[in-house]
């Protein structure tokens, strides 16, 4: 029993969940610097052994830990592609940067491995950036079908059950019929459980001569 709100309290505070994980991914950072920097050839690593293991542990579990308080941590915000990912994307920048510059500092060859981990971590981050872009249009898309979409009658065809989060959902295949006439099918996730032969409703947007049209299918 306290006499303090505990979501007054300083590290429930909103404002400061949302810092930490950046904080933690910041500190994370600089160690994978760090860490290249001593990869580089000829120098560091004879010197200072224990840096690569030590301070990589420690990157590592900065990282994961901005990750987890993003998943974890109470926020408002949806976790998204990016703050999965692209922490570890640059890692790979941040190991292969620190190694070149540290390199072109003292005088020595840059290692073929520092160039690949940049290319890697800069391909690899562009590609999470843009599969992210294309998931959040296809979502904003489904909201607007979902809203604004010609409502029609489907059947389930075929099913595949499982559980999120403790919930029954189903993975079910949907056929439908537009307002063309043809025949169409989807295949979505669905809250709850449903059944072969059972009735749903579904919203589709008409898209003249196209074969896949967007659907928004939800239980009765």
């Amino acid at each position: 029993m306290t006499l303090v709100n505990p979501s007054r309290r300083w590290w429930n505070r909103p404002r400061f969940r949302a810092l930490l994980p950046w904080v933690s991914w910041g500190v994370s950072a600089v160690l994978w610097l760090i860490v290249g920097w001593s990869l580089t050839d000829g120098v560091g690593v004879d010197s200072s052994p224990w840096v690569v293991p030590v301070v990589s542990t420690f990157a590592l579990g900065l990282m994961l830990g901005g990750t987890f308080l993003v998943a974890f941590g109470g926020s408002d915000d949806a976790v998204d592609l990016r703050s999965a990912l692209v922490p570890t994307t640059s890692m790979f920048v941040a190991l292969g940067v620190a190694e070149i510059v540290h390199a072109m500092v003292v005088g020595v060859r840059p290692r073929t491995e520092s160039i690949v981990f940049v290319c890697i971590g800069g391909v690899s981050t562009a590609a999470v950036f843009a599969l992210h872009h294309f998931w959040s249009a296809r979502r904003r898309s489904m909201a607007i079908v979902a809203r604004n979409g010609v409502p029609t009658s489907g059947r389930v065809t075929r099913v595949s059950g499982f559980w999120i989060d403790y919930r029954p959902v189903t993975r079910a295949t949907v056929q439908f019929t537009g307002a063309d006439g043809r025949t169409r099918w989807t295949t979505q996730t669905i809250e709850g459980s449903v059944a072969v032969g059972d009735r749903v409703d579904v919203r589709y947007q008409p898209m003249e001569g196209r074969r896949r049209v967007p659907a928004v299918v939800t239980r009765r």
